[in-house]
């Protein structure tokens, strides 16, 4: 392996975790995709570390069938035509019995195996597994650290001491070391036992660390008595399935270069968002290539006092000073890289200067916004903390000890043998060109993605401890606007009328640019989902769908903030800890709902097949009452062939069941809508009781003059039922009941829709309305026969509530907890 490049290790991702290493279809992508990549970018090495392969960690002594053994011969043999090196990697550490020599004999046997396929470098990893010995192992090892340093060591010479061979330690990172990094008896076992020819991974000061300084590289060098190999973590998310990392490798000095033996980064589980990842990986090493460091070149040109004046003669530093064996390699499973070479012999000190990190100038464009009043102080605040919490909320779920199964729907995308750039090529897309007949014209085109689409996309999934400009710049407006929404909806009354109007003013502003900045992350959802590259498609798909869904609701819940005709409770503040859960800058939209607890509401798993059809949810108007009652009368007769009221009174279902609502409780009404129009709505009102008696004064006496009582002594038809209603005392519900559930709502999604979501995303923008005024409950009455009613409301994450005296009869209550 070269001394002069870093390499990059890719670890197939798309293993099987059933019954084969790896499946015929990602081996040809390697081959194709990956393998030209790293050679064009100057990335050398491919490790082989995926913890989906059983026989690679759980059932690590069980021999590879032929089937098995054709696919790795086969990556093996194309890393060897690429130039890149194939390192194979091993983790026994789960349940060997170090001291037991039939365990060691069965290892060596399994790596006999690979090497006759032709694999000359290896890797063993010991990493997230129990530090505990069991009794045999005790009576012969002192410590847990001469354990594995044995086997290591004699699996290194069993194998002819292979120019590459990684060591994985237990205690692979500053925060699980004991006591600490200078004092843990691990490391220094491991420093001072470990043959001289074999390379020791290290993440950092944690699993997933923010920045690796040269300090810290410099502490563990010493301990290790050898240069580290960086096992990176800063794009891997396979600890959070809502989590993807696009941003650039950063965080890193340049300056570290000379002082590694190689950098190993672990990226995202799917393949195809880790062009950015890598890119500025090998761009980074590219901006030091010599592994010069920064003392050295300086010292070069530094003349001493005295008569005699000299520079450092560069030749006597020996090459390895400048250019020390530095690899990087880069992982989708569990990381692992390739190094050479030896550590620095000669070391000097380094002059402390400020560090470079090239790829973050292009990258950080800071994103442009106005001067804020006083007021967002405190709301920035509570963002910084939460971004800085982060920091604890990352380091304490930990990728490597995860196996996540990424479910990846088949692409009909051909397999070529190009080198796959992250947008579709223009060969492809003209592969399958489809031509208008002699009748027929152009309906709908669909936009293309833009360079604001990929920018905006990349800024939303950023980085594990930071979020991009524009989704760092939505998260402080939505602080904002939800913290300072009594500014509107308020008459200006006050002792400062003026200056309620200019907040008010400055409010529905903010909000319009707010709603804006939705709109752009669903526009960037619609064009990506037309892409013609799937591929590229089905591995961003789940996330887009998640950010998209969590935003569309968001900008919902902000337009009703704008148009209530009364204050809000101060209940919306909230004080939860930003640290409370995971789900990245979704979840953190998420904290600042006042429903955040509702995680059936949020989980909106996407179709099977990639859709672009959007769905759009706004406060319910006026203008609305029509097409509301069309939907209501359509979806209440759902599954009878005739409609059992006639035509003579079409209002009468929606004045029965929906009128009330939004005569008498306007401000917590949703409708949804698509391209032909409202599809569904979401009604309620925060407190039953004062509704009722609204309804008692206006509502049923309008309706008792529309609606003439029908004669009782005759047989009524389910039309006269409905009628005779209004002129019949309806008795309340017990008060025990209204205590815990004092919201009622109504709802209903037209049968077209067939995404599931929309009903979970109107659900939640009603009940936080409702949470936000102070209801700690709701419920929804459905009539006992309703039976796609009842389930409806069930899958929204409504119960049934047990019988009490007062129920009415006939229909069942259903409740929700808030």
């Amino acid at each position: 392996m070269s001394l002069e490049m870093f390499s990059m290790n890719v670890v197939n991702m798309f293993c099987d975790k059933q019954s084969k290493p790896c499946h015929t279809k990602p081996v040809l992508i390697t081959i194709s995709v990956v393998f030209p990549r790293q050679q064009k970018w100057g990335l050398n090495t491919y490790l082989y570390a995926p913890k989906d392969d059983y026989k690679h960690r759980m059932f690590w002594r069980e021999m590879y069938s032929v089937e098995e053994a054709e696919q790795l011969i086969t990556l093996i043999s194309a890393a060897k035509e690429y130039g890149i090196e194939f390192i194979y990697a091993i983790s026994p550490g789960l349940d060997i019995t170090f001291s037991n020599q039939k365990e060691v004999s069965t290892l060596k046997r399994k790596l006999d195996q690979v090497t006759h396929f032709g694999c000359k470098s290896f890797a063993l990893l010991f990493d997230d597994i129990d530090h505990n010995m069991c009794p045999a192992d005790k009576e012969v090892f002192s410590s847990f650290a001469h354990a594995q340093v044995s086997i290591t060591n004699e699996i290194f010479q069993y194998l002819g001491e292979p120019e590459t061979f990684l060591f994985c330690p237990t205690e692979y990172c500053g925060t699980f070391c004991y006591p600490n990094v200078a004092q843990s008896p691990y490391l220094h076992t491991v420093g001072e036992k470990l043959l001289p020819g074999i390379e020791v991974l290290w993440t950092g000061p944690k699993v997933v660390s923010k920045d690796i300084t040269v300090e810290s590289i410099e502490e563990v060098s010493k301990i290790l008595k050898r240069a580290p190999v960086i096992w990176d973590n800063i794009h891997a998310n396979d600890y959070d399935q809502k989590r993807l990392f696009l941003g650039p490798y950063k965080g890193r000095s340049t300056e570290l270069i000379p002082r590694l033996k190689g950098v190993l980064t672990n990226p995202n589980c799917e393949f195809e968002s880790n062009f950015v990842a890598i890119h500025t990986l090998a761009t980074w090493y590219k901006s030091n290539m010599n592994g010069v460091r920064k003392d050295v070149a300086m010292s070069r040109q530094v003349t001493h006092s005295g008569a005699k004046s000299s520079a450092i003669n560069v030749s006597s530093l020996g090459a390895s000073s400048l250019c020390a064996g530095t690899t990087v390699t880069t992982v989708f499973r569990q990381p692992i890289m390739a190094p050479t070479g030896a550590p620095d012999p000669n070391n000097h000190p380094m002059k402390k200067e400020s560090d470079e990190e090239p790829m973050e100038m292009v990258v950080e464009k800071p994103y442009e916004t106005e001067p804020e009043p006083d007021p967002v102080a405190e709301v920035e605040t509570e963002t910084k903390n939460s971004l800085v919490l982060l920091d604890k909320m990352v380091e304490d779920l930990k990728p490597m000890d995860t196996d996540r199964e990424v479910l990846v729907p088949d692409s009909k995308s051909p397999e070529e043998d190009i080198d796959m750039a992250p947008m579709q090529t223009d060969e492809q897309l003209k592969q399958d060109v489809f031509v208008l007949g002699p009748n027929e014209k152009v309906l709908y085109t669909a936009e293309s993605l833009s360079l604001e689409d990929l920018i905006l996309l990349a800024e939303l999934f950023y980085l594990p401890y930071e979020y991009g400009p524009k989704a760092l710049h939505m998260l402080k407006e939505f602080n904002w606007l939800r913290a300072n929404c009594s500014t509107v909806g308020v008459d200006c009354k006050g002792k400062e009328p003026e200056k309620e109007w200019l907040r008010s003013v400055e409010w529905q502003s903010r909000a319009e640019r707010f709603e804006e900045m939705c709109c752009s992350v669903i526009q960037m959802f619609t064009r990506l989902s037309n892409s013609a590259n799937r591929t590229i498609l089905y591995d961003l798909y789940p996330y887009i769908w998640d950010i998209k869904s969590i935003m569309s609701m968001v900008k919902s819940f902000v337009q009703w903030l704008g148009c209530r005709s009364q204050a809000t409770a101060q209940f919306l503040s909230g004080d939860q800890e930003p640290w409370a859960f995971r789900g990245g800058l979704a979840g953190e939209f998420q904290r600042f709902l006042p429903i955040d607890g509702a995680n059936d509401l949020f989980f909106q798993p996407p179709p099977a097949l990639p859709t672009s059809k959007i769905y759009s949810i706004r406060p319910c108007y006026p203008k609305d009452e029509h097409a509301v009652y069309k939907i209501c009368r359509e979806m209440y007769s759902e599954g009878v062939e005739e409609l059992p009221f006639g035509g003579e009174d079409p209002d009468l279902i929606g004045d029965r069941l929906v009128g009330g609502f939004l005569n008498l409780s306007p401000d917590y009404g949703f409708v949804l809508e698509d391209e032909e129009g409202i599809c569904g709505y979401a009604l309620g009102t925060v407190d039953v009781k004062p509704f009722v008696k609204k309804c008692k004064m206006s509502w049923i006496p309008s309706m008792q003059e529309k609606y003439n009582k029908p004669d009782c002594q005759k047989d009524l038809s389910d039309a006269e039922k409905m009628m005779l209603s209004f002129h019949e005392e309806e008795e309340g519900l017990p008060e025990s009941f209204l205590s815990n559930f004092p919201s009622l709502i109504k709802m209903d999604i037209h049968a077209k829709v067939i995404d599931p979501s929309v009903a979970k995303s109107m659900m939640g923008c009603l009940l936080s309305c409702l949470k936000a005024n102070g209801s700690i409950g709701a419920f929804c009455e459905v009539r006992q026969a309703d039976k796609r009613m009842i389930d409806f409301y069930s899958k929204l994450g409504c119960f049934e509530v047990a019988k009490m005296e007062g129920f009415p009869k006939n229909i069942i209550i259903m409740g929700r907890s808030l």
